[in-house]
């Protein structure tokens, strides 16, 4: 079984590029547009007077383990809708919040790609344009295993100016189940998309666990205490505030900007992932390098940032045409340099970075569409 964890572009060798209007529904890919158009209608003969005081919340359903059931076989398998899943929520959020959903995709999250992100954004930018009625942003369910990697992609494509919040949030157990965390997990993004839009707050969060984390900011955990974990401190513990949602310092307000959401239209990245442990192949990861659709290398190295020698030359090799990073995803300053490996790579070229897996992946996709014909500047 080969060392290396690889993701291409499928068989084409275009230019990596952005969809032109990220407001038309001509471009979703996998959404039916006529659901979307059905979701604004409902959303716009909404009366929010009567809703005594109810905050008006647009959910996106998605499937993952908080909707699924658990079968005879034992196998989890998606089963529920947004509204399904509401039901089996804490009865008072009914007293709090007025949900309309649009069933999105139902799906393991493991089965996502970046056609499915996109068909969200897409979703987010056309409903905020044509909705007349005010609402508290988008409540997301979602499963665990891509959760990280959909949110931070999420929120690069709809950029540093959008203009209303996002919570994901899912459960490690089905929220069908007698015990699980489901419930707690959709009240605490419920209550915290309601703060964040009482406070003017546009940000891309995921809750999960107790705690509530950027979106740029963490990773899938490997553990079953948590599904998420945090590599840069940026996130809120609900359990410290006495039921009390108090938002950090750190979220952005709401921006002055024009909205200018950019989806990408491909469902597969031009990023070469490379682990640098004991046996791997250098003429392995040569080849790999050398494919059409390789545009940028990532390159995991050990803890101390050092990697094997001859992996590394060969990144060096082909920095003229390809992005190389030296990732560093552990807490430690990756800006100390103290082993000679590191030192060549750096000399070479690579850039270190100390950075969530999926933050890292979806910036550099991004870069790439930006600058399509210019390496040096992504």
């Amino acid at each position: 079984m080969s060392n290396l964890e690889i993701v291409t572009e499928s068989f084409s060798t275009e230019k990596p590029s952005f969809v032109d209007d990220a407001f038309d529904l001509k471009n979703l890919t996998l959404v039916d547009p006529e659901n979307v158009i059905n979701f604004v209608e409902r959303i716009n003969k909404i009366n929010v007077g009567e809703l005594n005081g109810k905050a008006l919340t647009l959910a996106i359903a998605t499937g993952g383990t908080i909707s699924m059931r658990i079968d005879g076989d034992h196998i989890r398998r998606p089963d529920l809708d947004f509204n399904g899943i509401f039901r089996y929520a804490d009865p008072w959020l009914g007293d709090q919040f007025h949900i309309e959903a649009i069933n999105a995709f139902e799906l393991d999250s493991s089965q996502l790609n970046y056609n499915h992100v996109a068909d969200m954004a897409i979703v987010m930018s056309y409903v905020y344009k044509h909705a007349t009625v005010p609402f508290s942003g988008f409540l997301v369910s979602h499963g665990t295993d891509s959760i990280s990697y959909s949110s931070a992609s999420l929120a690069m494509m709809l950029g540093e100016n959008m203009p209303f919040p996002v919570v994901y949030t899912g459960a490690q157990i089905p929220i069908q189940e007698e015990y699980n965390d489901a419930k707690d997990n959709l009240r605490d993004a419920l209550m915290l998309l309601r703060e964040m839009t009482m406070k003017e707050v546009c940000d891309v969060m995921v809750v999960i666990g107790g705690r509530a984390f950027l979106a740029v900011g963490k990773e899938r955990a490997e553990d079953e205490s948590n599904a998420i974990d945090c590599v840069n401190d940026r996130y809120k513990d609900f359990s410290d505030e006495d039921y009390k949602i108090k938002l950090p310092s750190w979220l952005r307000a709401k921006p002055s900007g024009e909205f200018l959401p950019k989806t990408w239209c491909a469902a597969y990245g031009h990023t070469l992932m490379i682990h640098s442990i004991l046996g791997v192949d250098p003429k392995q990861v040569e080849r790999q390098i050398q494919d059409p659709q390789t545009k940028a290398v990532i390159l995991f190295g050990y803890h101390t940032n050092t990697a094997y020698q001859e992996i590394s030359d060969i990144i060096s090799d082909h920095l003229h045409d390809t992005l190389g990073i030296l990732l560093n995803p552990y807490d430690a300053d990756i800006k100390y340099v103290s082993y000679e490996s590191t030192k060549a790579m750096v000399d070479k070229g690579m850039v270190l970075l100390n950075m969530a897996l999926p933050a890292t992946l979806s910036k550099i996709e991004y870069a790439l569409r930006l600058f399509p014909d210019d390496i040096k500047k992504a």
